[in-house]
């Protein structure tokens, strides 16, 4: 992973356009930013690094009121805190949605907090019963006429090889 962070540093600095990039190295957008702030920030010795996105929630917080109160861009704040505009994505609206209890990972007894699943009705539970059957069905008759359509296809290329013409019919 480093030798393709210091690849996509040296081909930004050479002038490759960001998007040849990425395309050519099969990386995102994202990834290339932060790198390329990383390497201003830190030099190469920075992309040796792993950044983790494991901040404590006084961090989260910090970095939190930085955007909100200087009205700093995803993209300005993960290049000042190296930290994916995806998580600082996540933190905002959890933040937004439930305040400072949000940034928490995990409850008070070190648990790692459980989703609440869905519960689920008789009828969707009977309809996703006679979807499911319904998608059987139809996987089986598309096998089926795959099958049809590679015997029939064998049989054409047999009566070529022969030199026979297939009718049209």
């Amino acid at each position: 992973m480093y030798q393709l962070k210091v690849q996509a540093v040296l081909m930004h600095q050479s002038g490759i356009s960001m998007y040849q990039i990425c395309r050519e190295l099969h990386i995102c957008t994202r990834s290339l930013h932060l790198w390329l702030a990383i390497y201003k920030k830190e030099g190469e010795q920075g992309l040796r690094k792993s950044y983790k996105q494991h901040k404590s929630v006084s961090e989260k917080l910090g970095i939190i009121e930085d955007v909100l109160n200087n009205a700093l861009s995803l993209s300005e704040a993960s290049k000042k805190y190296l930290v994916t505009p995806h998580a600082l994505q996540g933190w905002l609206k959890a933040y937004q949605t439930h305040g400072v209890n949000g940034l928490h990972r995990k409850n008070e007894a070190g648990k790692t907090m459980a989703r609440k699943k869905r519960e689920y009705t008789q009828d969707e539970l009977d309809e996703l019963t006679e979807l499911r059957r319904r998608n059987e069905w139809l996987e089986a008759e598309n096998a089926m006429l795959k099958k049809a359509k590679a015997l029939v296809e064998a049989k054409r290329a047999q009566q070529r090889a022969n030199g026979q013409e297939s009718s049209k019919n």
